[in-house]
């Protein structure tokens, strides 16, 4: 880390003051978004006011006009140790208001001191599990048990009784996965889920998309690229996983929808019945208000994936899980949809930033990125950009 150059604000609680000050908020929603993307991780800070209604506003609080970077570093692995240091830095833990953290499982998992997603408990909000036919806990395929809550303090007790054992990994799963501190702590009892906004981009649309999206190319190949290659779909990223747009694009139009029933053979009806189900799922956790049957649209969603399951062997994946599990959960405690707390903004920021560092001149090479000269470059262009956005 010492080598790389990291620029933040050295007071993020003070950084927030002065947006709710300059903006005149009156009852703010602070949301800091953690994601890394286009070789850099980024810190993003959006301050929203829940007294307004921003439909006749020009410049939404989430659109990248308002968004703040209160850190940036380029070419980092995502740790635990890396995201310590970054979040050390801006004082996240010196915070004086209540505040939602937003990003992808990948790094709430490391926010939280825990093993990859591919562990025996590696659900960020609870102590879940999957159990085999067997009825023996498993990392593969199975059916989840939900486990109760995961709080920052429980979390941070069953680190401290690991660290006092040999610590070998393979017996982290006796600790509940909790393999390192939670960068985040707090005073009080604090359940995960009121501190880490459940990612509607990751989670309810690129996730089970993908997952969906794979089963049907292994066993209806032909339909499948033909289908892709008449309305443009192209795969980026990780394993050729479509984007958010592509998915949007398709899973809300009923036209493409009703398409891919006709080509697909009257047994692979129910892909197309979970892709309606996906569209319901985002619909209902995007809008400003909340559906009242929003419970049996969850469940009605979760019932087909199960017969995918079944019929095709999808599997029940983690993020299934928290469809079913925890978001409901999160509607039900708050009665809210997550209609501000989309992680869509954190992940855009990425592109939307290095288009402002190539715009404005500060941009430097990947060989130079390390010296003196690029971290002045990059401390100015946050600098820059920041106090553009603040008004």
């Amino acid at each position: 880390m010492t080598e790389r150059n990291l620029t933040c604000t050295k007071n993020l609680d003070a950084l927030i003051q002065k947006v709710i000050d300059t903006r005149k908020v009156v009852q703010p929603l602070i949301l800091v978004g953690c994601d890394g993307g286009l070789g850099s991780f980024l810190v993003t800070l959006v301050v929203i006011d829940q007294t307004k209604n921003y439909k006749l506003e020009k410049l939404k609080p989430t659109g990248f006009g308002k968004i703040l970077i209160p850190a940036k570093v380029r070419d980092i692995p995502e740790s635990t140790h890396n995201l310590r240091v970054i979040f050390d830095e801006i004082k996240i833990n010196e915070l004086s208001k209540k505040y939602k953290i937003i990003g992808d499982l990948k790094v709430y998992n490391l926010l939280m001191g825990q093993q990859s997603s591919g562990s025996m408990h590696p659900c960020p909000y609870g102590l879940c599990y999957k159990v085999n036919q067997e009825g023996r806990k498993t990392n593969q395929k199975g059916t989840w048990v939900k486990g109760d809550d995961r709080t920052l303090e429980g979390n941070a007790e069953r680190a401290a009784a690991y660290a006092e054992t040999s610590q070998k990994r393979s017996t982290l799963q006796y600790f509940f996965n909790c393999e390192f501190q939670p960068v985040i702590r707090a005073q009080n009892p604090t359940k995960v889920l009121d501190i880490l906004t459940i990612p509607v981009l990751h989670t309810v649309l690129l996730g089970p998309f993908n997952s969906l999206w794979n089963t049907l190319c292994e066993h209806f190949p032909t339909e499948a690229e033909s289908y892709a290659l008449q309305f443009g779909m192209k795969g980026a990223g990780k394993g050729g996983d479509f984007n958010g747009n592509t998915v949007k694009d398709i899973i809300h139009n009923e036209l493409k929808l009703a398409h891919l029933e006709r080509i697909l053979p009257d047994n692979a009806n129910i892909f197309v019945d979970c892709l309606r189900g996906i569209a319901k799922v985002h619909k209902l956790v995007t809008c400003p208000t909340l559906d009242p049957s929003f419970e049996s649209i969850i469940s009605d969603f979760v019932l087909k994936w199960k017969v995918l399951e079944d019929c095709f062997g999808t599997g029940c994946t983690l993020k299934i899980h928290i469809i079913g599990t925890h978001l409901v959960d999160v509607l039900k405690d708050t009665g809210k949809t997550l209609h501000d707390e989309s992680d869509e903004p954190v992940e855009q920021a990425h592109y939307r930033v290095k288009n402002f560092e190539q715009r404005h001149g500060y941009e430097t090479s990947d060989r130079k990125m390390r010296t003196p000269n690029a971290g002045r470059r990059q401390q100015r262009m946050i600098e820059h950009l920041n106090s553009y956005h603040l008004r």
